[in-house]
Protein backbone atom coordinates (compact mmCIF):
# COMPACT_ATOMS: atom_id res chain seq x y z
CA UNK A 1 0.00 0.00 0.00
CA UNK A 2 1.42 3.16 -0.57
CA UNK A 3 2.52 5.34 2.13
CA UNK A 4 -0.31 7.00 4.32
CA UNK A 5 -0.13 11.01 3.73
CA UNK A 6 -2.22 13.18 5.81
CA UNK A 7 -2.01 16.89 6.12
CA UNK A 8 -3.77 17.99 9.13
CA UNK A 9 -4.31 21.71 9.12
CA UNK A 10 -5.58 23.68 12.48
CA UNK A 11 -6.24 27.11 11.89
CA UNK A 12 -6.78 28.19 15.98
CA UNK A 13 -8.40 32.06 15.45
CA UNK A 14 -9.36 33.94 19.40
CA UNK A 15 -11.42 36.35 19.14
CA UNK A 16 -9.16 39.60 19.39
CA UNK A 17 -10.86 41.02 22.51
CA UNK A 18 -12.07 39.68 25.86
CA UNK A 19 -15.89 39.60 26.02
CA UNK A 20 -15.49 41.24 29.34
CA UNK A 21 -14.04 44.68 27.71
CA UNK A 22 -17.41 46.97 26.41
CA UNK A 23 -17.56 47.28 22.92
CA UNK A 24 -16.62 50.41 21.11
CA UNK A 25 -19.55 52.53 20.71
CA UNK A 26 -19.35 55.79 17.96
CA UNK A 27 -21.89 58.00 16.97
CA UNK A 28 -21.83 59.27 14.26
CA UNK A 29 -23.79 62.10 12.54
CA UNK A 30 -22.71 61.66 8.85
CA UNK A 31 -20.40 63.20 6.27
CA UNK A 32 -20.86 66.72 5.27
CA UNK A 33 -20.99 67.05 0.88
CA UNK A 34 -19.28 69.24 -0.09
CA UNK A 35 -19.76 69.77 -4.00
CA UNK A 36 -21.93 66.54 -3.69
CA UNK A 37 -25.54 65.49 -4.03
CA UNK A 38 -27.40 64.49 -0.76
CA UNK A 39 -27.92 61.41 -1.89
CA UNK A 40 -24.38 61.30 -2.72
CA UNK A 41 -22.83 61.94 0.65
CA UNK A 42 -25.59 59.71 2.32
CA UNK A 43 -24.22 56.91 0.08
CA UNK A 44 -20.48 57.76 1.70
CA UNK A 45 -21.97 58.23 4.87
CA UNK A 46 -23.79 54.69 4.74
CA UNK A 47 -20.70 53.15 3.70
CA UNK A 48 -18.48 54.43 6.25
CA UNK A 49 -21.11 53.03 8.90
CA UNK A 50 -21.13 50.08 7.32
CA UNK A 51 -16.96 49.80 7.50
CA UNK A 52 -17.08 50.42 10.70
CA UNK A 53 -19.32 47.96 11.91
CA UNK A 54 -17.51 45.21 10.02
CA UNK A 55 -14.01 46.57 11.98
CA UNK A 56 -15.93 46.07 15.20
CA UNK A 57 -17.22 49.33 16.18
CA UNK A 58 -20.03 50.04 17.46
CA UNK A 59 -22.68 52.97 15.41
CA UNK A 60 -25.06 55.14 16.55
CA UNK A 61 -26.25 56.81 13.01
CA UNK A 62 -27.54 60.64 12.61
CA UNK A 63 -31.26 58.97 12.69
CA UNK A 64 -30.85 57.24 15.99
CA UNK A 65 -29.19 60.15 17.15
CA UNK A 66 -32.10 62.16 16.15
CA UNK A 67 -34.43 60.03 17.52
CA UNK A 68 -32.85 59.95 21.02
CA UNK A 69 -32.28 63.92 21.47
CA UNK A 70 -34.73 65.48 18.51
CA UNK A 71 -33.58 67.37 15.77
CA UNK A 72 -33.06 70.57 17.96
CA UNK A 73 -30.62 69.22 20.54
CA UNK A 74 -28.93 66.95 18.31
CA UNK A 75 -28.13 70.63 16.20
CA UNK A 76 -27.04 72.30 19.43
CA UNK A 77 -24.70 69.88 20.84
CA UNK A 78 -23.20 69.18 17.54
CA UNK A 79 -22.66 72.95 16.99
CA UNK A 80 -22.29 74.38 20.80
CA UNK A 81 -19.20 76.39 20.67
CA UNK A 82 -18.63 74.89 24.75
CA UNK A 83 -17.27 71.45 22.89
CA UNK A 84 -15.92 69.82 26.05
CA UNK A 85 -19.01 70.09 28.06
CA UNK A 86 -21.39 69.22 24.47
CA UNK A 87 -19.21 66.29 24.22
CA UNK A 88 -19.57 64.75 27.86
CA UNK A 89 -23.83 65.68 27.13
CA UNK A 90 -24.36 64.04 23.98
CA UNK A 91 -22.00 60.96 25.08
CA UNK A 92 -24.14 60.27 28.22
CA UNK A 93 -27.38 60.64 26.14
CA UNK A 94 -26.69 58.46 23.54
CA UNK A 95 -24.43 56.44 25.83
CA UNK A 96 -21.04 56.13 23.10
CA UNK A 97 -17.29 56.53 23.56
CA UNK A 98 -16.82 58.85 20.84
CA UNK A 99 -18.23 61.27 18.11
CA UNK A 100 -17.27 60.66 14.07
CA UNK A 101 -17.31 63.90 12.25
CA UNK A 102 -15.92 64.50 8.63
CA UNK A 103 -16.84 65.76 5.27
CA UNK A 104 -16.54 64.53 1.80
CA UNK A 105 -15.84 66.71 -1.29
CA UNK A 106 -15.92 66.80 -4.93
CA UNK A 107 -12.74 68.65 -6.34
CA UNK A 108 -11.87 69.33 -10.00
CA UNK A 109 -10.93 65.91 -10.90
CA UNK A 110 -10.39 64.31 -7.01
CA UNK A 111 -12.24 63.48 -4.17
CA UNK A 112 -11.06 64.73 -0.20
CA UNK A 113 -12.61 62.81 2.62
CA UNK A 114 -11.31 63.89 6.42
CA UNK A 115 -12.57 62.54 9.20
CA UNK A 116 -11.81 63.14 12.93
CA UNK A 117 -13.34 60.74 16.37
CA UNK A 118 -13.31 63.21 18.84
CA UNK A 119 -14.16 61.32 22.76
CA UNK A 120 -17.29 62.18 24.37
CA UNK A 121 -15.28 62.24 27.97
CA UNK A 122 -12.99 65.13 27.76
CA UNK A 123 -13.03 66.16 23.92
CA UNK A 124 -10.04 64.83 23.05
CA UNK A 125 -9.12 63.59 19.79
CA UNK A 126 -8.55 60.49 19.33
CA UNK A 127 -7.86 59.81 15.69
CA UNK A 128 -8.40 61.76 12.37
CA UNK A 129 -7.56 61.09 8.88
CA UNK A 130 -7.82 63.16 5.36
CA UNK A 131 -7.33 61.23 2.35
CA UNK A 132 -7.58 61.88 -1.55
CA UNK A 133 -9.04 59.85 -4.28
CA UNK A 134 -8.94 60.13 -7.61
CA UNK A 135 -12.90 57.94 -8.87
CA UNK A 136 -15.36 56.67 -7.06
CA UNK A 137 -14.04 53.45 -6.65
CA UNK A 138 -10.42 54.92 -4.88
CA UNK A 139 -12.67 56.89 -2.95
CA UNK A 140 -14.61 53.82 -1.29
CA UNK A 141 -11.34 52.21 -0.86
CA UNK A 142 -9.63 54.88 1.51
CA UNK A 143 -12.76 54.87 3.24
CA UNK A 144 -12.67 51.24 4.13
CA UNK A 145 -9.22 51.92 5.22
CA UNK A 146 -9.85 54.75 7.33
CA UNK A 147 -12.91 52.94 9.18
CA UNK A 148 -10.77 50.29 9.95
CA UNK A 149 -8.08 52.43 11.52
CA UNK A 150 -9.83 54.97 12.78
CA UNK A 151 -11.92 52.22 15.21
CA UNK A 152 -8.77 50.46 15.75
CA UNK A 153 -7.25 53.77 17.23
CA UNK A 154 -10.18 54.77 19.15
CA UNK A 155 -10.38 51.96 20.75
CA UNK A 156 -7.08 51.44 21.93
CA UNK A 157 -7.06 55.23 23.32
CA UNK A 158 -10.71 54.32 25.41
CA UNK A 159 -9.79 50.57 26.27
CA UNK A 160 -12.39 48.83 24.66
CA UNK A 161 -12.84 46.58 22.27
CA UNK A 162 -13.05 45.72 18.59
CA UNK A 163 -15.88 42.35 17.80
CA UNK A 164 -16.21 42.29 14.33
CA UNK A 165 -19.38 41.36 13.17
CA UNK A 166 -18.71 38.10 11.36
CA UNK A 167 -16.93 37.22 14.36
CA UNK A 168 -19.91 37.87 16.61
CA UNK A 169 -22.10 35.89 14.43
CA UNK A 170 -19.86 32.78 15.63
CA UNK A 171 -19.89 33.10 19.46
CA UNK A 172 -22.45 31.06 21.03
CA UNK A 173 -22.63 31.44 24.98
CA UNK A 174 -22.86 28.35 27.40
CA UNK A 175 -20.46 26.09 25.83
CA UNK A 176 -17.92 25.85 28.42
CA UNK A 177 -19.11 22.47 29.61
CA UNK A 178 -16.29 20.03 30.41
CA UNK A 179 -18.79 17.60 29.55
CA UNK A 180 -18.86 19.33 25.65
CA UNK A 181 -14.68 18.67 26.21
CA UNK A 182 -15.02 15.35 26.76
CA UNK A 183 -17.58 14.44 24.12
CA UNK A 184 -15.23 16.23 21.79
CA UNK A 185 -12.64 13.85 22.62
CA UNK A 186 -14.33 10.79 22.46
CA UNK A 187 -15.97 11.47 18.96
CA UNK A 188 -12.34 12.50 18.26
CA UNK A 189 -11.21 8.76 19.41
CA UNK A 190 -14.16 7.39 17.58
CA UNK A 191 -12.65 9.11 14.47
CA UNK A 192 -9.19 7.93 14.76
CA UNK A 193 -10.45 4.52 15.60
CA UNK A 194 -12.21 3.78 12.39
CA UNK A 195 -9.73 5.53 10.62
CA UNK A 196 -7.39 2.53 12.16
CA UNK A 197 -10.02 0.27 10.90
CA UNK A 198 -9.88 1.43 7.47
CA UNK A 199 -6.05 1.21 7.56
CA UNK A 200 -6.35 -2.37 7.91
CA UNK A 201 -8.86 -3.10 5.55
CA UNK A 202 -6.70 -0.99 2.73
CA UNK A 203 -3.78 -2.23 3.57
CA UNK A 204 -5.67 -5.90 3.62
CA UNK A 205 -7.02 -5.16 -0.07
CA UNK A 206 -3.67 -4.20 -0.69
CA UNK A 207 -2.39 -7.30 0.16
CA UNK A 208 -4.61 -9.32 -1.75
CA UNK A 209 -3.61 -7.42 -5.11
CA UNK A 210 -0.32 -8.01 -4.70
CA UNK A 211 -1.16 -11.92 -5.48
CA UNK A 212 -4.43 -11.34 -7.63
CA UNK A 213 -4.55 -12.93 -10.50
CA UNK A 214 -7.94 -12.09 -12.41
CA UNK A 215 -8.06 -8.45 -13.87
CA UNK A 216 -11.66 -7.90 -12.60
CA UNK A 217 -11.05 -9.20 -9.20
CA UNK A 218 -7.85 -6.98 -9.18
CA UNK A 219 -9.70 -4.01 -10.52
CA UNK A 220 -12.38 -4.25 -7.44
CA UNK A 221 -9.41 -4.84 -4.85
CA UNK A 222 -8.20 -1.86 -6.22
CA UNK A 223 -11.41 0.54 -5.78
CA UNK A 224 -11.86 -1.06 -2.41
CA UNK A 225 -8.71 -0.37 -1.18
CA UNK A 226 -8.89 3.92 -2.99
CA UNK A 227 -12.55 3.78 -0.67
CA UNK A 228 -10.73 2.77 2.42
CA UNK A 229 -7.74 4.49 2.13
CA UNK A 230 -9.72 7.23 1.54
CA UNK A 231 -12.00 6.50 5.29
CA UNK A 232 -8.15 6.30 6.72
CA UNK A 233 -7.46 9.92 6.33
CA UNK A 234 -10.81 11.08 6.93
CA UNK A 235 -11.02 9.29 10.35
CA UNK A 236 -7.01 9.81 11.31
CA UNK A 237 -7.48 13.28 10.36
CA UNK A 238 -11.04 14.17 11.92
CA UNK A 239 -9.87 12.23 14.90
CA UNK A 240 -6.38 13.90 15.27
CA UNK A 241 -7.59 17.64 15.30
CA UNK A 242 -10.52 16.74 17.47
CA UNK A 243 -8.41 15.10 19.85
CA UNK A 244 -6.23 17.91 20.06
CA UNK A 245 -8.84 20.78 20.52
CA UNK A 246 -10.15 18.73 23.47
CA UNK A 247 -7.07 18.45 25.00
CA UNK A 248 -6.14 22.32 24.34
CA UNK A 249 -9.41 22.93 25.52
CA UNK A 250 -9.20 20.57 29.08
CA UNK A 251 -5.83 22.62 29.50
CA UNK A 252 -7.26 26.47 28.76
CA UNK A 253 -10.53 25.88 30.49
CA UNK A 254 -12.62 26.82 27.82
CA UNK A 255 -14.64 24.80 25.34
CA UNK A 256 -14.34 25.87 21.98
CA UNK A 257 -16.65 27.49 19.91
CA UNK A 258 -18.46 26.15 16.69
CA UNK A 259 -15.92 24.50 15.65
CA UNK A 260 -15.95 23.88 11.77
CA UNK A 261 -14.62 21.13 9.97
CA UNK A 262 -13.35 21.42 6.58
CA UNK A 263 -11.86 18.37 4.43
CA UNK A 264 -9.67 19.88 1.46
CA UNK A 265 -8.65 16.81 -1.25
CA UNK A 266 -5.52 17.09 -2.96
CA UNK A 267 -3.26 15.15 -5.44
CA UNK A 268 -1.82 11.78 -3.05
CA UNK A 269 -2.99 13.90 0.13
CA UNK A 270 -6.09 15.05 1.88
CA UNK A 271 -6.47 18.19 4.63
CA UNK A 272 -7.95 17.88 7.29
CA UNK A 273 -9.14 21.48 8.72
CA UNK A 274 -10.71 22.85 11.90
CA UNK A 275 -11.68 26.33 12.62
CA UNK A 276 -12.81 27.50 16.48
CA UNK A 277 -13.08 30.44 18.08
CA UNK A 278 -12.51 30.89 22.07
CA UNK A 279 -14.86 32.52 24.36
Amino acid sequence: MHALTLAVLMMVSGAPDSPDVPQFKIAMPGLDGVRLEDREAQFFTEYLDQQLTEAGALVTTDREISAVLGLERRRQLLGCSDSGQCMIELGGALGVDALLLGSVARLQTRYQVNVKLISVKNAELLASESQGADNDEQLLEEINGIARRVARRGAEKVSRSLVPERIRDLKAPGLQSPVLVAAIGIVGAAAAGFGGYAYTQADARYQQLLVATDTAHAIQLRDEGLTWRTGTYLGFGAGGVLITAAVAAFIVGNTPVAPKVAIAPAPGSLGVALEWRWP
